[in-house]
């Protein structure tokens, strides 16, 4: 795990085609896209959030955020999900 990741609220890591942007899922704003690239997580939320579809390679789209960034709304297919703040933080997405 890279340790940029929680000390600032994106990464800029290098791949075989220049830089990729990586951020943590509770950067993104309301409309925006992601693939989800990590979720570091113990196991028993890595279940909760794979028996919902939320697994690597999956793309989301923020749906709807609280005033305070408390709680999220996002989409994974077809499936409606709200996460906490600490849940979204867990989740590592390239912003599409």
């Amino acid at each position: 795990m890279s340790s940029c990741l929680w000390s600032l609220p994106f990464c800029f890591l290098s791949n075989k085609f220049g830089k990729e942007r990586r951020l943590l899922l509770n950067r993104l704003r309301k409309g925006e896209r992601g693939e989800v690239i990590r979720v570091h997580a113990d196991k028993a939320l890595r279940d909760r959030f794979s028996s919902f579809g939320l697994m690597r390679g999956e793309e989301i789209v923020v749906k709807t955020c609280s005033l305070a960034r408390q709680t999220m709304e996002i989409e994974v297919g077809a499936t409606a999900i709200a996460l906490r703040a600490d849940e979204a933080e867990k989740i590592e997405v390239k912003k599409l």
